[in-house]
């Protein structure tokens, strides 16, 4: 159980970092179709920056939709087939793009800029892939060796 945990933490994390750098660099692309130069050194210090300015809002959010698709994934898996990298990614996946369609429903307004375009949308759903990948490979990490 406590290694599932830790897996939990690190996929969220993982999922949390490339969601919030793809969040800086699609909304940096925006400012840079108006003709604005925006530096490497002003790419780095924004990311820095949003990174830690949505750690409050974005990384509970994101820790919710990870648990209830992990939760519900590992309900599934455990009954009818066995754990795989690709469906927990899906999962992750699927809970970040289900998280940012709730969010538009409930409130009527995107949270997350980016998200307003399907673009946007599914860079964020990759990054609840990439934390369903670093889920799995933590998670399931002795059971791939026994293989």
């Amino acid at each position: 159980m406590t290694k599932k945990f830790f897996a939990f933490l690190l996929g969220t994390v993982a999922t949390y970092l490339t969601a919030v750098i793809l969040v800086t660099q699609f909304n940096i692309a925006r400012v840079t179709e108006f003709g604005y130069p925006v530096s490497f050194t002003d790419r780095l210090e924004t990311t820095l920056h949003d990174i830690g300015g949505m750690l409050g809002v974005y990384l509970p959010l994101i820790a919710i939709a990870l648990l209830i698709a992990w939760l519900f994934t590992g309900l599934l898996l455990t009954r009818f087939i066995k754990p795989s990298t690709f469906l927990y990614a899906l999962a992750g996946f699927t809970g970040i793009v289900a998280l940012h369609v709730i969010m538009q429903a409930a409130l009527g307004m995107s949270g997350v800029a980016p998200t307003r375009t399907l673009l946007g949308l599914l860079g964020q759903g990759i990054a609840g892939a990439v934390g369903g990948w670093a889920f799995y490979k933590i998670a399931y990490s002795s059971q791939q060796a026994t293989k």
